[in-house]
């Protein structure tokens, strides 16, 4: 997580052009029921599902805030894990549904920081998962200057055993 991070920080400070972000790699079969597919923004998607089915043990999710939905013009790439280590595992309700939302933020110490605040929902089915994501991301400078403020607006998603 702190890799695409970075890797989004340095998107928004440099003067133009986009940083590729996407490092998601399929999820093991050991590891449970793995699923992944892609979003409406043509990004990677996957998850691990436990084998009991009831929690997604882990959900990467590679995405982008487009530059016109960013405030300095410049877009906004970045992925997020939710799961593993940074957030709870996702349990599933009896319907099998799911929504999580968490903050992230990275400081570069006396250069930038971002923040970024994601939102997962979603419906696992036997074979298929589908749901929503949105992000926002607010990038600051060394003194605390807001230098861009990004909105991904809603992804879908779509993912397959």
């Amino acid at each position: 997580m702190k890799m695409l991070l970075t890797l989004a920080l340095a998107a928004s400070i440099l003067p133009a052009g986009v940083v590729a972000a996407s490092a998601l790699a399929a999820p093991a079969r050991s590891q449970g029921v793995a699923y992944a597919g892609s979003t409406s923004q043509d990004q990677p998607v996957s998850f691990v599902l436990a084998r009991d089915r009831r929690t997604i043990k882990r959900f990467d999710i590679d995405w982008y805030g487009p530059l016109t939905r960013c405030s300095n013009g410049v877009a906004y790439v970045s992925g997020t894990t939710f799961g593993a280590t940074r957030t709870k595992a996702l349990k599933l309700s009896s319907r099998r549904t799911f929504r999580h939302t968490y903050v992230d933020a990275l400081t570069v110490p006396g250069v930038a920081r971002v923040e970024e605040r994601p939102v997962i929902r979603g419906t696992v089915g036997r074979t298929r998962a589908s749901g929503t994501f949105r992000a926002t991301a607010v990038v600051t400078d060394g003194a605390g200057a807001e230098i861009n403020r990004c909105d991904t607006g809603t992804i879908r998603w779509t993912a397959v055993e």
